[in-house]
């Protein structure tokens, strides 16, 4: 595959983009708006349907073979029986531990099937093993998310291989920055797999992309 930069500008402007992003989220989610809600249960039965008939997009099953040819040897899980409309996949990067902290560097793509954008970013696991916590002896632990990873992959090689191999196979699907993603946050809205009687200040990712840092603490970096 070539080596030219992927292709991740976004065509609107970032004020434009997080405006449309938001009313996608607001016609789905609002709870008067039976309909929207309705998408997003038959976005997710639809892809269990596929699931279980083992009938993929031919794009998603294309996707995976394009990625064992460029990343041999990188390990990778496709994900996409997370009760979430997307489809995702994880890529282990790096496990080490160096003077008794355990770095574990992971690469996820996300794609929504509730509005044509994916996102690929870095989530880096820090477990401090000579650091007990306080609950039981365990470790005390760290989770970090990027759009970077300076040292695992510091020229964005396999960032960049998933990003063109997504691509090639979803031409209309637009790349979003993850940390924009994570950045901006919708109020008041409960998103799928939330309480209802909890008042929710959840990021864009939370509602478009995946649930799955909904009650996971993290911190965010570039």
């Amino acid at each position: 595959m070539s080596e030219e930069l992927p292709r991740i500008t976004i065509s609107e402007i970032t004020d434009e983009l997080v405006n449309k992003l938001k009313g996608i989220i607001s016609s789905l989610y609002l709870p008067n708006n039976g309909a929207g809600r309705n998408i997003i249960s038959q976005a997710v039965k639809h892809k269990f349907d596929l699931i279980a008939s083992k009938s993929l997009p031919q794009e998603w099953v294309n996707f995976g073979n394009d990625l064992e040819k460029e990343l041999p040897s990188i390990t990778k899980q496709s994900q996409i029986s997370r009760n979430f409309p997307n489809y995702s996949y994880t890529f282990f990067i790096e496990d080490k531990t160096v003077d008794g902290i355990q770095s574990i560097i992971l690469l996820k793509l996300k794609m929504s099937l509730l509005c044509n954008y994916f996102t690929v970013y870095y989530e880096t696991h820090f477990v401090f093993t000579y650091l007990p916590g306080f609950l039981n002896g365990h470790p005390i632990r760290q989770m970090i998310l990027s759009g970077t990873q300076q040292e695992a992959d510091p020229d964005s090689k396999t960032f960049k291989s998933i990003v063109l191999a997504f691509q090639k196979n979803f031409p209309d699907f637009l790349f979003a920055d993850p940390v924009l993603l994570l950045s901006y946050h919708v109020e008041g809205i409960t998103p799928l797999g939330g309480l209802d009687d909890v008042s929710y200040r959840c990021p864009i990712f939370t509602y478009l992309f995946d649930n799955d840092y909904l009650m996971t603490e993290y911190k965010l970096a570039r």
